[in-house]
């Protein structure tokens, strides 16, 4: 398994569903994904559940932050009050 990022918020958009934040970083030591990729969320009490990435969300900035994050979509049905902050999200497999 591979770290992708620690959540810091979850929040929920009516059509596109829940939302992690700050998200992938895009540098060169993050793996090429595609929707679809499969990952596990490990929350802070050690619960862990295997889903898939739906989409990538893309945030405009002001000014361009320092580091690009790219926020993920889920699947219906994880509800974002499941995932506090501090939720691990991790990459099943990298093929």
């Amino acid at each position: 398994m591979h770290l992708l990022f620690t959540a810091t918020e979850a929040f929920h958009i009516e059509g596109r569903g829940c939302i992690l934040v700050p998200g992938i970083p895009l540098d060169n030591r993050t793996p090429n994904l595609k929707n679809g990729a499969r990952i596990r969320l490990r929350t802070p009490d050690g619960r862990e559940i295997d889903t898939n990435i739906t989409s990538f969300e893309f945030i405009r900035y002001a000014n361009r932050p320092e580091h690009i994050n790219f926020p993920i979509s889920l699947p219906e049905g994880i509800a974002s009050r499941d995932l506090p902050a501090g939720t691990e999200v991790f990459l099943l497999d990298e093929t």
